[in-house]
């Protein structure tokens, strides 16, 4: 009986392992898609701008500031996707270390 008993408790600390683990590499990979979103929005940002400057200038038409726009709006929206998932994943990340504790 201890045996089988010894032998579970390997086993859920084994899963456990991994799945920190397996949370921990996601928590990394999201960290280093926020810095690629942080860019991309920083360029789209730029190019809104322009495209308003170029606008407020009478080159460029209201319909390309718009998709500008749009363009950027649907960035910060995927940014902010990416960084709650960070959250969500390094939460599960503590939960599981501290419950091990």
């Amino acid at each position: 009986m201890i045996v089988a008993t010894d032998e579970a408790r390997s086993a859920i600390t084994t899963a456990l392992v991994s799945d920190v683990a397996t949370a921990y590499f996601q928590l990394l990979q999201f960290a280093q898609e926020l810095a690629i979103q942080r860019t991309a929005t920083n360029a789209y940002t730029s190019s809104s701008r322009l495209f308003e400057d170029r606008l407020n200038n009478g080159v460029a038409s209201k319909l390309e500031t718009d998709r500008a726009a749009a363009a950027l709006a649907q960035r910060r929206f995927h940014h902010s996707a990416i960084g709650r998932l960070s959250i969500a994943t390094d939460l599960v990340v503590r939960c599981s270390i501290s419950n091990r504790g």
